[in-house]
């Protein structure tokens, strides 16, 4: 590899790659070199202890202690129109834009590299040490360890301070980061990690119960952003793991009335018991707070409103709630008594702090960790996790985090995922010119992944730090296949150029996830079904990539026969091939590879933004550009609501807000009009 290049030049160098040597080549070519198909997959392999099995028992049994296990995450890059020298190019890039710097940066977080006491803490003691490579064991503080010789490489490296420290949030116990107080961040972030589990163990052993003395049940979280569309991609997979759905049935029983009618009429006791649920609302409309309530019971129910930065709109839709709140449970009870059992707060705004009085019901997200699309191990994902799943898994939630970390801050960007995907995106997304990264989610458990990475990558792939002309940008439109197969024809065959993206996790869990409803009777026949419909990933990586083949036809386009009259080459209804794709792939979808994933993919939007110049670290939702808009409109609806009922908004004699849209306008006066008409009714 070449070195002392520009980023400008090495930029260049891959404009004209592109251009010349890759252009011309089709990815049936590409696929019959079998060291480059080798050299582009990569594997990350890691093990971990998980928590105890019966960890929320009081069993020490030792038959229940956990064994280490392992997991797999693979990245399939053979089928993207690129060579082992793309990959090179794409390297040489990054490394002049100085990559392994900034994510020295990411991993040190606030710390203060200039700090007196910082550097007077490492080298009283650790001045004996022998020098030796800065690796992630220094990155979560183990001080002792760190050799003073590294002391002034790793300052010398360091750029300036960045204005957020997520990685601290899925830092394990016994490690040190220091803000530039001198303040350990960690003892705060642990703190609070004991305080969640106290909590969420209380709840979930019935020790601290709603206000009519019943068992949370359900939560409802009220929020968006990136946090909340991550937790949901983390709950909907874990409803297909089986250690995760018997977590959420922990501490719960069959209600009494049930179990009375069953006894009285005889029927089989129950396969099993209705788990914990977490259900989610994003958006003010009233009509979806009705139906996020319609079924659940108000005195087995926990809020959990999640406001960042006082949003406006998160706290309208907390109002809605809370009005079903007291109006469901509070004819014999104090609206504060309610409040204190069914309503929690997630916050970063420290005047929302300030003027609640009750502190016990109020969780902070650290000043230094407040960019919106990196809370997701702040209490604003922690804690509904921990109530409905409990804390073991949230503890594993957590290692899978901190191990893809590490895996980013120690591991060799050639070999490096988040690193690579990243620059993949870059490479298709402006180089090769695609439109569109399409997710393809092939099973249930990854249905909510596309809307999380969709919510991440628009909230850090988007802003520019400074407007430059000549500056390349990724287009960062996300779109999402669904699991039903409604976007293969345009995968296909469309003349639109997209990378798609297919993510799996191997096991399945089948057995669990088709026994409890299917039964095991038909086992065999249920796993020969399921073995078609793995083969249909693969099958659905090949066909975008080679086209459709021939009966008779390999995949190098030997032809041995000439086609039937059946199939889709005699009539012309083929795929054209030549369609880049990769594969993302879990060995296991539970808590551990879950936060491997979420942290993957946050790793990943931040190399992408950081190589193109972009500002990753926004702290409020993107939803919030339009605030003073909506507040104006918002001005005239009033206004129009209060003009005389006479003029049966014809808008004569109005002069209107010359600062909205006309077609604005006139489509408010007349959802003003049906609005009246619909109240005088």
């Amino acid at each position: 590899m070449k070195f002392g290049l520009s980023a400008d030049q090495a930029w260049a160098i891959l404009c004209r790659h592109s251009k010349e040597e890759i252009e011309p080549l089709r990815l049936q070519e590409l696929l019959r070199d079998k060291d480059r198909v080798s050299a582009l997959v990569a594997v990350y392999n890691t093990s971990f202890e998980p928590s105890s099995r019966n960890d929320e028992d009081d069993d020490d049994d030792d038959a229940n202690q956990p064994k280490e296990e392992h997991r797999m995450l693979v990245v399939d890059l053979s089928r993207q129109r690129m060579t082992i020298d793309t990959i090179s190019h794409l390297l040489r890039f990054a490394m002049a834009k100085k990559l392994k710097q900034y994510i020295l940066q990411l991993a040190w977080g606030r710390n203060n590299r200039k700090s007196s006491i910082r550097t007077d803490e490492i080298h009283q003691q650790a001045q004996h040490e022998r020098p030796r490579q800065f690796s992630h064991e220094d990155y979560i503080g183990r001080s002792e360890k760190i050799s003073s010789a590294n002391v002034s490489s790793i300052y010398a490296e360091a750029a300036p301070s960045l204005p957020s420290m997520h990685l601290a949030l899925r830092v394990p116990h016994g490690g040190v980061m220091l803000l530039e107080d001198g303040t350990n961040a960690l003892a705060a972030i642990h703190r609070e990690w004991d305080r969640l589990e106290r909590l969420s163990d209380s709840m979930r052993r019935g020790q601290l119960r709603g206000a009519t003395g019943s068992m949370i049940r359900d939560v409802i979280l009220i929020g968006r952003g990136t946090s909340q569309t991550a937790l949901q991609f983390v709950y909907t997979a874990l409803l297909k793991d089986e250690r995760a759905v018997s977590a959420t049935r922990f501490g719960l029983v069959e209600p009494t009335a049930v179990r009375i009618r069953r006894n009285l009429t005889g029927a089989p006791n129950p396969i099993t018991i209705q788990g914990r649920t977490l259900r989610f609302l994003t958006t003010i409309d009233p009509i979806a707070s009705a139906a996020l309530v319609a079924d659940l019971d108000p005195a087995s129910t926990l809020v959990i409103s999640l406001a960042l930065n006082g949003n406006e709109e998160t706290g309208l839709a907390t109002k809605t709630i809370k009005t079903w709140l007291l109006q469901s449970l509070g004819s014999m009870r104090r609206a504060d008594q309610i409040l204190s059992k069914h309503m929690l707060l997630v916050t970063g705004n420290d005047r929302i702090v300030s003027v609640i009085n009750k502190p016990e019901r109020i969780h902070i997200v650290p000043e230094h960790s407040r960019c919106e699309a990196f809370t997701t191990f702040s209490p604003a994902g922690l804690l509904p996790l921990s109530i409905v799943f409990g804390w073991p898994l949230v503890k594993e939630f957590v290692q899978g985090a901190h191990n893809m970390d590490k895996h980013f801050i120690e591991t060799n960007p050639r070999h490096n995922l988040p690193v690579l995907l990243a620059l993949t995106d870059i490479w298709n997304e402006i180089l090769l010119g695609a439109s569109a990264r399409v997710i393809a989610p092939l099973t249930e458990a990854f249905a909510s992944y596309p809307k999380f990475v969709a919510a991440l990558e628009s909230q850090t792939c988007c802003r520019q730090v400074e407007r430059r002309s000549d500056q390349p940008l990724c287009s960062s439109v996300i779109i999402d296949a669904a699991l039903d197969g409604s976007l293969d024809r345009t995968l296909y065959q469309s003349s639109a150029r997209m990378n798609t993206e297919i993510v799996m996790a191997l096991d399945s869990q089948l057995l669990f996830n088709t026994g409890r409803i299917l039964g095991h009777n038909q086992k065999e026949d249920i796993q020969s079904v399921h073995d078609k419909f793995v083969c249909s990933w693969f099958a659905h990586a090949d066909e975008l990539a080679l086209g459709s083949q021939r009966p008779g036809q390999s995949d190098t386009g030997n032809l041995a026969e000439s086609p039937g009259p059946n199939t889709a080459s005699s009539t012309g209804d083929v795929g054209e091939g030549n369609r880049p794709n990769l594969l993302l792939m879990t060995g296991k979808l539970d808590a551990f590879a879950c936060g491997q994933l979420v942290v993957l993919a946050e790793h990943r939007a931040l190399v992408k933004a950081f190589l193109l110049g972009l500002d990753p670290f926004v702290q409020e939702p993107g939803s919030s550009l339009r605030m003073y808009r909506t507040d104006l409109v918002k001005e005239e609806l009033q206004e129009l609501y209060m003009f005389d009922a006479d003029s049966n908004g014809d808008g004569d004699g109005e002069k209107g807000d010359e600062r909205l849209n006309i077609s604005s306008m006139t489509l408010l006066r007349h959802y003003a009009t049906l609005t009246r008409h619909r109240a005088s009714e």
